[in-house]
C-alpha cells in the first residue's frame, strides 16, 4: 500500500506483466483494461489482473485504451489498432501510423490520434465498420484526443524540440487549428467536463509544467507547477482532478493541489483514470497498477501542497 497525506492507494498487481503500462480504461469498479509496451494488454474482471492475447504477429507499444462497454474496447499504439468484442481482440488491417490515444462518443464514432509519416499530425476515424484518415491541418504530431460531443472534439500535441504546441478542433465536419493556450510549448493531454470546461496539460519551458483551462470562450493558465513532466489528466468534477507528473500523481480538490500518490514506482506513471471518485487507477513502469478506492477518514484534513502560480 502507498499513501501520501492520508490517501491510500493499493498495489493491485505486478505479476501480470513487467512491461511499462501506458494507459488504462475502466468500465466499472469490477472491470478494467490496461495497455503498455511490447503489446501488453491486461484485463481486470473483479478478481485479478490477467494478461490477454492479441492477433498481432509483432508486439508494438500500445499507448491508449478506450471503450464503451466491457465488450467494446479499443487499444491503439505504434502502427496498431485493436478491438475487443468481449471474446477476443482483432486488429485493424493495413498500414497504420503511430497512434497515441483513442476516444469516442459511441461505438460508431471513434477517433485515434498520433504521428503521420514524417512527423505530422494523424487523425483516424472509425464509423463502426472501417477506419479512415481524416483531413487535418497543422505540422506536428498529436498526443491526445477528447471531446464533449460528436461535434466538439479536440486533439492536442506539438513538437517538443521546436517548442510548437497545437490544438486542433473538430466541429462535426472539419478539423481546424484552434487558438492555443498562452505560454505553452507542448501539449501532453486533454480532458474535460463539458464544452465550457476543458483542461490541457502542457509544458512552457524546461522547468515548468502547466494546466490550461478553456471556459468556452478562451484558454487561460489554470495552474503552474515546477515539474515539466505534468502529463496525463483525468477527473470526475472540477473539484476532483488527477494528473500524472514527475512527482507522482497529483490531486486537486477544488482549492488546492496535493501529491496523492508519490512516485514509488521509480519510473513514473503512464496514466491515471477511473470510473468514479472512489475508483481510480494509476498505471506505470514495470507493470505497476495502483488503485484508490475512496477517501480515508483523514483525507479532508491532510496537508496540502501550496499551488505554484505565475
Amino acid at each position: 500500500m502507498a499513501s501520501c497525506d492520508g490517501v491510500s492507494w493499493t498495489v493491485r498487481s505486478r505479476a501480470a506483466t513487467t512491461q511499462s503500462l501506458n494507459d488504462i480504461w475502466t468500465a466499472s469498479p469490477a472491470e478494467a483494461f490496461a495497455v503498455g509496451d511490447d503489446g501488453a494488454i491486461l484485463h481486470y474482471a473483479g478478481g485479478s489482473w490477467l494478461a490477454m492475447t492479441t492477433p498481432l504477429s509483432a508486439s508494438p507499444t500500445l499507448n491508449g485504451a478506450w471503450g464503451f462497454s466491457p465488450s467494446d474496447v479499443f487499444a491503439v499504439g505504434e502502427g496498431a489498432i485493436l478491438h475487443y468484442d468481449g471474446i477476443s481482440w482483432t486488429g485493424a488491417p493495413g498500414a497504420l501510423p503511430g497512434l497515441g490515444r483513442v476516444w469516442g462518443t459511441s461505438a460508431s464514432d471513434v477517433f485515434a490520434v498520433g504521428d503521420a509519416s514524417g512527423g505530422g499530425p494523424a487523425i483516424l476515424h472509425y464509423d463502426g465498420a472501417t477506419w479512415s484518415s481524416m483531413t487535418v491541418h497543422g505540422n506536428d504530431g498529436l498526443a491526445d484526443v477528447w471531446g464533449s460531443s460528436a461535434s466538439d472534439v479536440y486533439a492536442v500535441g506539438g513538437d517538443w524540440n521546436s517548442g510548437n504546441a497545437e490544438i486542433q478542433h473538430y466541429d462535426g465536419a472539419l478539423w481546424s487549428l484552434a487558438t492555443a493556450c498562452p505560454t505553452s510549448q507542448y501539449y501532453f493531454a486533454i480532458w474535460g467536463l463539458s464544452a465550457s470546461d476543458v483542461y490541457v496539460t502542457a509544458n512552457n519551458n524546461e522547468n515548468d509544467g502547466i494546466i490550461c483551462r478553456y471556459d468556452g470562450t478562451a484558454w487561460s493558465v489554470f495552474w503552474t507547477y515546477t515539474d515539466p513532466w505534468i502529463s496525463r489528466i483525468w477527473g470526475t468534477s472540477n473539484s476532483d482532478i488527477y494528473v500524472t507528473s514527475g512527482s507522482g500523481v497529483l490531486h486537486y480538490d477544488g482549492a488546492n493541489w496535493a501529491v496523492s500518490l508519490p512516485d514509488v514506482n521509480d519510473g513514473g506513471f503512464g496514466s491515471v483514470r477511473g470510473s468514479g471518485p472512489d475508483d481510480v487507477y494509476a498505471v506505470g513502469a514495470n507493470g505497476a497498477i495502483l488503485h484508490y478506492a475512496g477517501s480515508s477518514p483523514s483525507r479532508s484534513k491532510r496537508r496540502r501542497a501550496a499551488p505554484h502560480t505565475r
